[in-house]
């Protein structure tokens, strides 16, 4: 969102490095110093941050506060014991001092706005480059589906591992992870047909999807950035949520989230006639072009301009 900011407000960012890189609590610590010696004796009007933990250093202070919570949920990003309760804590006790929280996941409009009486809660969704996540009629088609993101447990990746195995499907997985050698394994015991890809350049990621027909998004937590890359690229996604309310074509739920479920719809998907998949790819392409990021950038701007004049 920084050039989007720039263009709109007098915006400084001021990026974060630790000084250490040797512990990560150290390193933290590092980072609030130079957080807190940045902001001594400065004269902003606002202020915005995207991580958790550097709520307390601006709840007291007298510009305006906001804090973009993105997609750091405490079951996926913070799954660790200690990290969650630290999430927890400044929820619980600094939260209240915003005046506003911006959040990319609908469902947590109204949590956020019940929790939080007197703080403006705005949705943003998350911004798609659709000029580099496009579809390339050039590229065959040579896997079923696709999965992009970590390979790692809290992920649900069992699940779509199973469904695999059950529907049949061939599978590409783009993405590393602490756990792929693990799903590696798994999926060959299975017998699912998947190509681990490993973790690839960012722009190598869109050649990728277009060599799928649909994408799976197996998360039920975290913003749905990658639903609305796959939209980009022309592929219907499979997904436990159902991402912006505005979508209504090319968005298959298996809200559970069962292997089951998954293979269901996988099995539904990969029957599809050539012509019905090929409105249907028009049709996710289509919808996707509302989640670009110079929307979601100006939206981004619309809502800060609520609270700075």
């Amino acid at each position: 969102m920084e050039p989007f900011l720039s263009s709109a407000f007098d915006y400084q960012f001021f990026h974060i490095r630790p000084a250490t890189n040797l512990n990560y609590y150290l390193d933290y610590a590092t980072t609030y110093a130079k957080l807190l010696a940045r902001l001594a004796g400065s004269n902003y009007d606002g202020i915005i941050v995207w991580n958790y933990y550097y709520v307390p250093i601006i709840a007291k202070r007298k510009e305006k506060r906001i804090v973009d919570v993105t997609d750091i949920t405490r079951p996926i990003t913070h799954n660790r014991l200690a990290k969650g309760l630290a999430v927890d804590i400044v929820q619980d006790r600094f939260f209240q001092a915003m005046d506003m929280i911006i959040v990319q996941v609908v469902e947590k409009i109204r949590e956020f706005a019940e929790r939080y009486p007197g703080v403006m809660v705005r949705y943003v969704p998350n911004g798609v480059d659709v000029n580099h996540f496009r579809p390339d009629p050039g590229i065959p088609k040579e896997y079923d589906c696709c999965f992009l993101g970590k390979i790692e447990e809290q992920y649900h990746v069992t699940d779509i591992i199973e469904a695999i195995a059950i529907s049949g499907v061939k599978a590409l997985f783009i993405g590393g992870g602490r756990d792929l050698e693990k799903y590696r394994e798994m999926a060959g015991l299975r017998g699912a047909d998947v190509t681990f890809q490993g973790l690839v350049p960012h722009e190598d990621v869109p050649g990728l999807l277009n060599r799928c027909r649909f994408g799976l998004q197996p998360a039920k937590h975290g913003g749905p950035l990658k639903l609305y890359e796959y939209l980009a690229c022309g592929l219907p996604v499979i997904s436990r949520q159902p991402g912006d309310e505005s979508l209504r074509e090319g968005i298959f739920l298996a809200p559970q989230g069962t292997a089951d479920q998954y293979a269901e719809k996988l099995s539904e998907l990969s029957g599809m006639s050539g012509d019905e998949y090929e409105g249907l790819s028009r049709m996710c392409r289509k919808e996707s072009l509302g989640f670009s990021l110079e929307s979601m950038g100006s939206k981004y701007c619309e809502a800060i301009s609520e609270v700075i004049d």
